[in-house]
């Protein structure tokens, strides 16, 4: 989180309320018919770029932003700009996204098979929607939901082998005796 805000903070209070924030701005944006929202990974690129870490200034940006929505010339610049432009900036926000997690793996022990596996797993897991689109199209709707994004897959496939690994790990080592654990 140091590398978001220039500070040390207290993960386990704002995990929460960042979960907490993004549900109510979901039902709000739902209730006035617009998409969910969700907190963005392409922040943390921009924020390393720019070195600007405000609040406020993201704040500021978001108003000026729902204000320019109601002119017409800014929504027609908006739109003309040309796709290759669009994706060239998409690729390297995702690409300053991949650089970040590749940094954060450095505060952990790969050398842990657990770990390893579990990042494995997890990756493995996401990229089937990926490298193969159309895979899981004739099942229901709602698993395909679940199935077809790989952020999703990944985040669950990562956390129930980690809770796996925990749960293992917990287990006091067998010693061959016949009595059941």
């Amino acid at each position: 989180m140091w590398i978001t805000c220039g500070k040390k903070i207290d993960t386990a209070a704002t995990v929460g309320r960042t979960i907490r924030g993004d549900a109510v701005t979901s039902l709000l944006s739902g209730a006035l018919g617009g998409a969910t929202m969700v907190t963005s990974g392409e922040n943390i690129g921009l924020i390393q770029l720019t070195g600007v870490r405000s609040r406020y200034v993201t704040a500021l940006t978001g108003v000026l932003l729902a204000i320019a929505a109601f002119f017409a010339p800014i929504g027609r610049l908006v739109n003309s700009l040309p796709g290759p432009v669009i994706g060239g900036t998409a690729a390297i926000a995702f690409a300053m996204i991949v650089a970040s997690g590749i940094g954060m793996f450095e505060r952990v022990d790969m050398r842990d098979d657990g770990v390893l596996i579990t990042a494995t797993a997890a990756l493995t897991a996401g990229l089937p929607p990926i490298l193969t689109p159309g895979l899981y199209q004739s099942f229901p709707a709602d698993l395909r939901l679940l199935l077809g994004s790989g952020v999703t897959m990944s985040a669950l496939v990562g956390m129930l082998v980690h809770l796996l690994f925990a749960r293992i790990s917990a287990r006091p080592p067998y010693d061959g005796s016949p009595t059941e654990r």
